[in-house]
């Protein structure tokens, strides 16, 4: 059993581009009791409850996700004790997902999808600012782009109230923490901050054209 889990959730995107690869988010977590320490197993209780927490964030989130997109499934990996380990790539020391959730659930707007690379980015605020998490979320819908350009304010704010059933450290279960490999510990979230600007992650764009013009030069 380890302290610490990722957890990889992956968004299908086959609707918008037939073979596209899933886009996917990462986050950790840690095992939740109340009144004992923060140190100790994630178990298969904490794991089905983050993955009731997922469904409560999914629910927020839905309204702002382009419809030809569906959250697809999540993987949890226990991360080993003993760290930090030498290799760049977790799934060198991670090994096989210890729970495997299928999700299946496409998002609800109908809008219409910005550009595959553009992604929300969601701040996690530690103590430290060093220590601070993020993730970005894919396939945001046209309804989250104002008028000039920027993020719709009620779009932000959603998906930072969506992201509070992730952090929550009341009851039994598991919660969201941002964990460090360089120190191999945790620091909880303070604070969830979702700006107006948009975010691009390149390697989201789509991989093949499907359309392509071309013109003689004059």
């Amino acid at each position: 059993m380890s302290k610490y889990n990722l957890v990889q959730s992956t968004f299908n995107r086959d609707n918008l581009r037939p073979d596209e690869d899933d886009a996917a988010i990462t986050m950790h977590i840690r095992q939740v009791v109340e009144a004992a320490p923060d140190f100790l197993p994630v178990t298969d209780e904490g794991r089905d409850d983050f993955v009731n927490r997922l469904s409560q964030w999914w629910g927020g989130v839905q309204p702002f996700v382009d419809s030809n997109v569906f959250l697809h499934e999540s993987r949890f990996y226990d991360i080993p004790d003993g760290g930090p380990f030498p290799a760049k790539d977790p799934r060198a020391w991670m090994g096989d997902p210890v729970k495997v959730h299928t999700w299946n659930s496409p998002g609800t707007d109908a809008s219409g999808a910005l550009p595959p690379q553009v992604a929300i980015s969601v701040t996690l605020k530690t103590a430290h600012r060093k220590r601070w998490g993020r993730y970005y979320l894919p396939a945001p819908a046209r309804n989250t782009l104002d008028t000039k350009g920027a993020i719709d304010a009620a779009a932000a704010s959603a998906l930072a109230n969506a992201t509070k059933f992730l952090t929550s450290r009341a009851g039994t279960g598991a919660c969201m923490t941002v964990f460090s490999r360089l120190h191999w510990n945790h620091e909880d979230p303070e604070t969830i901050q979702v700006d107006d600007i948009f975010d691009v992650i390149r390697r989201r764009r789509f991989s093949t054209p499907i359309f392509r013009t071309t013109v003689p030069a004059s």
